[in-house]
C-alpha cells in the first residue's frame, strides 16, 4: 500500500475501537501521524498506539476531555509531526 499520507497528521475521535479504530488502522497504513482520541478505554488506545509504533508509524493517545487543550496547545506541528 502506498504511504500517501506520510507528511500528514490526523486526530481521530473515538479512535480506539469500532469504526474509529478501522480509520486509525487505515491512516497508519497510509503513513499518517496519528492522535487517537479515546473516551473510556485507555488500554485499548495504548495497545493501538503500540501496534502502530512497533510497525514504524507515529501515534499517541489522548483522553477525550483533554483533546481541545492538547490540540490548541500546539502539540501537532505544521507538516504532520506530533510533539
Amino acid at each position: 500500500m502506498a504511504r500517501t499520507l506520510e507528511a500528514k497528521a490526523a486526530l481521530v475521535t473515538g479512535g480506539s475501537r469500532g469504526i474509529g479504530r478501522a480509520i486509525v488502522e487505515r491512516l497508519a497504513a497510509d503513513g499518517a501521524t496519528l492522535v487517537i482520541n479515546y473516551a473510556r478505554n485507555k488500554t485499548q488506545a495504548q495497545e493501538l498506539v503500540n501496534g502502530i509504533t512497533a510497525g514504524g508509524g507515529k501515534a499517541t493517545a489522548i483522553l477525550a476531555s483533554d483533546a481541545s487543550r492538547w490540540v490548541t496547545g500546539q502539540n501537532i506541528q505544521a507538516g504532520g509531526g506530533v510533539v
